[in-house]
């Protein structure tokens, strides 16, 4: 599932934080944490420019909402603004007490005329959220000084939730400043958001030492309640001074993403200032949560609870996951599917997009020859991180020095290689092509044949399965390649920690996959099928030399032969990336295919499917990315259709599958979904 419903980082932790961790649970798991946290105290002041006795520390901001309430609320009313996080609503009635709720507002400065009111009534504790949870929106310095004037004014403690406050490079709208200099306020601020340590519960509060200590009073029950792993994180994470803004400007990044997204669309939003966005959902933003979550696994909240119906929050996320998000609300607001699938896909209109110049169309096709070329003569790999002379590299490749310039010299020109008076560098754009040179070995290699014959093709003097066929084998090796370097991680994290015994990769290709997934776990045992002679043969090949012959085979069968006549009562994970297409041209009955699927595998509990679906062209801006082009236009050729990602969610539910996730995998348009029967494997 896509999760865009907490507001969580999609950021890595810097490499320190990580090593400081590991290195902590290591040696140190089985010591409490420090009771009075000092040395995070410390370091959070530090980090502000003020004394430790102005920092209190919690286990998130959710623990100190509470001590405030426990720590100010017997003296008088609390005031808690309505149709915001419901944490301070809770925290207040979990100990008894009946807060007034203020009116929203029509604006967060209608939010700040209440809160004024409230502390001229007398209201000993008042909550303020900004930026604002969920619409985004930012209190500016003049209206945050009123509700501080006022505070200040009758004795109410105005508790300043800034949890989304290190989003904005200004300081002037923090009250940061306002509540060290001795305002009668608290902030409250959390590294769960911006700073990535959701898992590890890490919040703190600052303001004037009176406030703080009687704050921090309150927690006395709970001696060890910030955990080892945060209190030596943090510190670590704050010394890191291009960590945050390298979020920030990524952040801002994501929400011009979405925005444009959106507006092209035509799909209403609010401006925000947070790592979030509120968006129109319609008229029932119940349903459309659960229709997201259901039908395109995508996980939002809903804001009927916060008392706007008809509007999500979004969490800002890659440009991906925002395209995917936008696409997946633009079709249930249309009340269509994806794109019509009964129509194979080179019969459907597309768009005139933005036009390559006839120099990088006729280059580009220079250079993927090259680049094929050089990989197939073992070049790419050959030149290493270092500088190689060209006579010794033409030697160990095995072509003359000549040729081998040639090559090398265009590739220069490209600018993915370097020469030098006697030898030839690769840079790092050589780098970046070598990361991609799977899909040029499936492209070039596999299907040259394929374009090559075009015309004839289109033409109909020759056909294809006749006079041209693919490269079974390229295709099998440009595949694997493309899974090594592009997939494999994202094929990690679709998997998680599943536990399996024996596996079935349908259309194994090279095997490189179900060897990988073998070799990983000692247990493990794998069944390879493929229909192609050349990819059997190479992946036979490639699982003696690795040593797994007794622990994985290869099937050379048609799929759709084997799952009518045999069983794999053994296996309890089902793979097959790249195959999906194939099986489904075969029926139109979608379902039907995946449903033989499981009577084949009858005690398989999950299913790991991916496939590339073809691009939504109409809402596509920009170069036009790699592998898409070749991949539709091939099929086409070959009479295949391709589908949308709509398509296989709708087939998955009606074959009676549970969808757990579905992720982008590292290739334009394609993606992996981790699949489960309900009460499969039970008789086992």
């Amino acid at each position: 599932m896509l999760r865009l419903h907490q507001n969580e980082s999609p950021y890595r932790l810097p490499d320190r934080v990580l090593d400081r961790l590991s290195e902590e649970l290591a040696h140190r798991s089985q010591r409490y944490p420090a009771a009075e946290s000092a040395h995070l105290r410390r370091a959070i002041a530090d980090h502000l420019g003020c004394a430790p006795e102005q920092v209190a520390v919690g286990n998130g901001v959710d623990e100190l909402i509470h001590l405030a309430v426990s720590a100010f609320g017997r003296e008088g009313g609390i005031a808690v603004p309505a149709g915001t996080f419901p944490g301070y609503w809770l925290a207040c009635t979990a100990a008894g007490h009946d807060p007034l709720k203020l009116p929203a507002g029509e604006d967060v400065k209608g939010t700040a005329d209440a809160i004024v009111a409230a502390c001229e009534q007398g209201a000993a504790l008042v909550f303020l959220c900004n930026p604002h949870n969920p619409t985004g929106a930012l209190l500016g310095p003049d209206d945050l000084a009123r509700v501080l004037d006022a505070a200040d004014a009758h004795g109410s403690v105005v508790v300043v939730d800034e949890a989304y406050m290190d989003f904005v490079a200004d300081e002037k709208v923090s009250a940061v400043e306002e509540a060290l200099s001795g305002r009668h306020a608290l902030v409250l601020r959390t590294f769960s958001k911006a700073w990535g340590l959701a898992s590890l519960r890490v919040g703190y509060a600052v303001g004037p030492e009176g406030l703080v200590g009687r704050l921090w009073r309150a927690r006395q029950s709970m001696p060890f309640h910030v955990n080892r792993l945060a209190q030596v994180a943090v510190p670590t994470l704050l010394a890191e001074q291009d960590f945050l803004p390298s979020v920030r400007r990524r952040t801002d990044e994501a929400r011009a993403v979405l925005y444009g997204l959106l507006d092209e669309r035509g799909i209403r939003r609010l401006p925000s200032a947070a790592n979030f966005v509120m968006v129109e959902a319609g008229p029932d933003s119940t349903d459309t949560t659960r229709r997201l979550a259901h039908e395109h696994g995508i996980l939002v909240r809903d804001l009927a609870p916060f008392g706007r119906p008809g509007w999500l929050r979004v969490t800002l996320s890659t440009p991906t996951d925002m395209e995917r998000f936008a696409d997946a609300l633009a079709a249930l607001r249309d009340g269509q599917p994806e794109a019509v699938d009964h129509i194979p896909h080179w019969l459907r209109p597309v768009p005139t997009l933005q036009p390559m110049e006839p120099a990088a169309l006729f280059n580009g096709y220079i250079g993927a020859q090259v680049a094929f070329a050089l990989h197939r003569l073992g070049v790419w790999s050959a030149l290493g991180d270092r500088p190689v002379e060209v006579s010794t590299l033409a030697r160990e490749v095995g072509v003359p020095e000549g040729r081998l310039r040639a090559l090398l010299r265009t590739a220069a020109l490209l600018g993915h290689v370097r020469l030098l008076e006697t030898a030839a560098a690769i840079t790092d754009a050589g780098r970046a092509l070598v990361e991609q040179i799977g899909l040029f070995v499936w492209g070039v290699g596999g299907y040259g044949s394929l374009l090559a014959n075009l015309h004839g093709l289109a033409t109909g003097e020759v056909a294809y399965g006749a006079e041209v066929r693919r490269d079974e084998g390229l295709v099998a090796v440009g595949a694997g390649e493309a899974d090594r370097s592009l997939m494999r991680q994202a094929e990690a994290a679709v998997l998680g920690d599943l536990d399996f015994v024996t596996m079935a990769d349908i259309g194994c290709g090279d095997a490189t996959r179900l060897m990988r997934l073998c070799e990983a776990d000692d247990r493990r045992r794998g069944i390879g099928i493929d229909i192609s002679e050349a990819a059997c043969a190479l992946a036979t090949d490639r699982v003696r030399a690795a040593g797994l012959a007794d622990r994985v085979r290869i099937v050379r069968e048609n799929v759709l032969d084997t799952l009518s006549t045999r069983t794999f009562p053994e296996v309890d994970l089902v793979t097959g990336f790249l195959m999906l297409h194939d099986l489904f041209a075969t029926d139109d009955d979608h379902a039907a295919v995946l449903r033989s699927i499981r009577t084949a595998f009858p005690n398989a509990t999950h299913f790991l499917f991916a496939d590339t679906a073809v691009q939504d062209w109409e809402h596509h801006s920009g170069p036009q990315p790699i592998f898409s082009l070749e991949f539709e236009l091939v099929h086409a050729v070959m009479g295949v259709p391709l589908h949308t990602k709509g398509t296989y969610l709708r087939a998955f539910a009606d074959a009676g599958f549970r969808l757990e996730r579905c992720e982008p995998l590292g290739v334009p348009s394609t993606w992996a979904f981790l699949l489960s029967v309900p009460g499969a494997g039970q008789e086992r």
